[in-house]
This record gives structure tokens, sequence and C-alpha cells, in this order.
């Protein structure tokens, strides 16, 4: 079957990195076309939302995947096609080694070094739009911030941002805002069987702890920096968070671009070790 060493350890990379890449595939296909998978990011709190709302509609919380996929889909799509254009360059690799065909495997290498190139101008693409990346995000926040209307309400933009503030320890969009001004926000909100009418911030801006229980009841009543989290942006927070994610998705693709530098390399010593009969 195999006429050299290169070829036995060709097929076996190749065939690791394509069980790789199918569960790569598997994961990012669900983030891009499920609204269930991205709404599992936020299920716990949300779980403790509707324990403390109690909402009246079993609804509560439908959309909330939907509005996550506006952040996760553009980053699920490029995933699932690095990852489908890798497994289409091992399959032609497979064929190519099992079949002993040189010329196949010469596409091989041709397909693989697009790849290698392709995924080399991505990561110094995205290192050198990491500033604009952010502040993409930070508008996104904002823009989010002014479709909150409350907890009860149940919108999906209310629960987001909701879950922002409270995760993030953060109250509003920036720093300087101390008045929830938005037109949308509903002053009159309920939280742990209580009522409150003429807040002047959302409920999520008051200091929680892990069950979502507000820590000091003077909040929402009076906001203060001892109570609550106002004064403290989410924009920023919310960014590098974000960021930090798409680092680490980043750095371990390097771990890919290796692999593939591997398999390129014992490529071209598999070509050598071709008996020339078989071309």
């Amino acid at each position: 079957m195999f006429v050299a060493k290169s070829h036995t350890l060709l097929f076996t990379v190749n065939f690791i990195t394509s069980i790789i890449c199918i569960l790569i595939i598997s994961g990012s296909g669900l983030f891009m076309l499920s609204e269930e998978a991205n709404f599992m990011i936020l299920r716990k709190i949300m779980k403790l939302f509707v324990k403390h709302v109690v909402p009246p509609s079993s609804n509560y919380g439908n959309g909330v995947g939907k509005l996550i996929m506006t952040i996760t889909q553009n980053l699920s799509i490029a995933v699932f096609t690095f990852s489908l254009s890798n497994l289409l360059v091992c399959i032609i690799g497979f064929i190519a080694v099992w079949n002993q065909k040189s010329s196949l495997l010469r596409m091989y290498q041709i397909m693989l070094g697009f790849l290698l190139l392709g995924h080399l101008m991505l990561i110094v693409g995205y290192y050198f739009s990491k500033q604009t990346i952010e502040d993409h995000l930070k508008d996104f926040l904002k823009s989010l911030m002014t479709e909150y209307v409350s907890l009860r309400s149940g919108t999906p933009a209310s629960l987001f941002t909701a879950s922002v503030m409270i995760m993030l320890n953060c109250c509003g969009a920036t720093y300087r805002q101390f008045d929830w001004k938005y037109t949308k926000f509903d002053p009159v909100d309920t939280y742990n069987n209580i009522i409150y009418h003429g807040i002047n911030q959302p409920i999520p801006c008051c200091k929680m702890n892990d069950q979502l229980e507000i820590i000091n009841i003077t909040c929402p009543f009076e906001y203060t920096k001892y109570n609550s989290n106002i004064g403290i942006g989410c924009d920023k927070p919310f960014a590098e968070e974000i960021t930090l994610y798409l680092n680490t998705i980043v750095l371990g693709s390097i771990s890919v671009l290796l692999s593939n530098v591997i398999m390129l390399c014992i490529g071209v010593k598999a070509i050598k070790d071709f008996n020339p009969i078989t071309l």
C-alpha cells in the first residue's frame, strides 16, 4: 500500500488532522446555524433571571440566541470555511498516498501552500485590525444599550445587556453614564417579587452575588458606587472579553498552521520517495 515511511507518516498526520477538522466543522457549524447553541452561552444566567423575575410568559429569553449569533456568526463562518478547506486538502492527501498518485500529491502541496498563505494573511490581518474590531464591539454594545427596556420585558436586547452588566460588573455603555436617558427604558421593573417604580438605572446595575441576588437592598432605590456598578462602563470590558476569546482562537489556529507546515514538508519528502513507475 505505502512504498515509503514518509507515505505512512503523511497518511497518519492527514488522518489526525481530518478528525480535528471534522470536530471543528461540527462545532462551528452548530454556532453558525443554531440559535439554541448560541443561547447556551447565557443559559445559566437566563435561568437565574427567570427565577428572580418570574416572567408571565414561557417565551422569556426567546431571541437572545439569535442576537448572540450576530456576534458569533462571522467568526463561525470563518472557522467553518477554513476547517472545511483543511479537510478537503487532507482528503486529497489520503487519495494521493493511498493510490500512489504523485500528480495528486503535487496538487495537495499546491493547495496546502495556498492554505498556509491564506492562514498567515488572516492572522496578520487580525492583529493589524484589532483596534478596529474592539471599536466595532464597543459601538455594537452601545447600540444595544439604547434598546434596553427592563428585565420583566424579556426583550433580547434587555436580557443580553443585563447579562453583560452583571457578568462584567459594569453599568451602561460608558463610564460617563450616570443617568439612563434612553427612550425605551422602563422605570418600572420587577425583581424578587418586588415591583420597583421610578428607578433611573437598570436593576442589573446593582451589585449582585453569583445567584443574582442583590447584595445591598438599598439598590435599586438609589444607586451609589457602594451598592452598584454605576460609573463603570461596559464597552471597554466587553470588547476586551470578546477580544480575549478571539486571541485564544487565533493562537489555537497557529497550532493548525504548524501542523500544515509539517504536512507540507512530509509531502515534499513523499514525492521524492515515489517509485517512478507509479506516476
